[in-house]
């Protein structure tokens, strides 16, 4: 109720003030969801603080100008739309096209958008994923991978910036299978992005770490879909840790799934023998230091998975247990 007697000015001066204390903080988005419900009640306000933000773009007031833009966009979508790709389009300050890309983002979650209005905001951000700047190219990558579950406009454009190594856009992809995981196994695509993320690796902690999560939740025996994971997991394995890496660097980074495993002695079992077995010095060290933290009140049994040794060859047993000697030997 206090907004209502303030001034437009005021409101810019007031998110000025606490911009630099809620970098990133809870609070801060408390704040700004509150003003959008605000400007939602006061569509006038919001468009003219749009304008007012336009006129002297600055890159701290981006939160401020998301919430004015969304609440113009739930009363007029035309308007709101048009006048987007207007600034858009006409400056050149990278500031705004990374504000501009995620309102564009945000806008094409919504279902009732028309198509003639969808498509020209999927535009923009095409083009910001193909930028040769890479900030306007972020902003890009992560405006597409927000409605990866929603749209299939980017999945060329995606795939083409994972391809080329943009370890960017993997990370994109990676915090949309986090973020949107039911949707995406609810329409069939989850499986499809999952092994592009093989060649996710150091400096994309947040994302790792939400995928980790995700995958982890599918690894419960009656669940369709352990293979997959489990294919993933080694998948990475091999491409991101080599022979000299410790024991312990996939249960760390992969903390949850590694519990996860321990939790059903079953799939342990399962996947312990597979990477004993693998031709990979990095898979059996990550199976190593799967077990190597598990605590029993009693002596611990490590044990194989008959149905994967029944597949074995003697080579193949007799290779397992030179391993296994190797690995008690250290």
């Amino acid at each position: 109720p206090y907004l209502d007697a303030v001034e437009l000015p005021d409101v810019v001066a007031l998110c000025d003030a606490e911009q630099p204390h809620t970098v990133n903080d809870l609070a801060g988005g408390a704040f700004y969801h509150a003003l959008s419900s605000w400007f939602g009640r006061k569509p006038a306000a919001a468009r003219d603080m749009v304008e007012m933000l336009l006129a002297q773009p600055c890159k701290t007031r981006g939160n401020l100008l998301g919430a004015a833009w969304m609440a113009w966009f739930a009363s007029d979508q035309q308007a709101s739309v048009s006048r987007l790709l207007d600034a858009d389009t006409r400056s050149d300050l990278t500031e705004l096209h990374e504000v501009t890309c995620w309102i564009a983002g945000r806008m094409l979650t919504e279902p009732s958008l028309s198509a003639e209005l969808a498509t020209a905001l999927e535009a923009r951000i095409l083009l910001r994923i193909t930028d040769e700047d890479v900030v306007q190219r972020r902003a890009g990558l992560r405006a597409a991978g927000a409605v990866l579950h929603l749209r299939r406009t980017f999945d060329a454009a995606l795939r083409a910036r994972i391809a080329a190594g943009d370890q960017d856009a993997v990370g994109c992809v990676a915090q949309a299978l986090s973020h949107n995981d039911r949707d995406l196994l609810q329409a069939g695509i989850f499986f499809e992005w999952l092994p592009l993320c093989v060649g996710l690796g150091d400096g994309f902690d947040r994302a790792l770490d939400g995928l980790d999560y995700s995958l982890s939740r599918l690894l419960l025996p009656e669940s369709a879909h352990v293979e997959p994971v489990l294919e993933f997991l080694e998948a990475w394995v091999r491409a991101q840790l080599g022979s000299t890496v410790g024991k312990r660097e996939f249960a760390d980074r992969f903390d949850a799934c590694a519990q996860a495993l321990r939790s059903h002695p079953p799939l342990l079992s399962r996947v312990f023998t597979r990477w004993m077995l693998a031709d990979s010095q990095a898979t059996a060290n990550a199976a190593a230091g799967m077990v190597a933290d598990m605590r029993t009140d009693g002596p611990m049994a490590i044990e194989f998975d008959r149905a994967v040794l029944d597949a074995a060859t003697e080579a193949d047993l007799l290779y397992l247990v030179k391993r296994m000697l190797g690995f008690l030997l250290e």
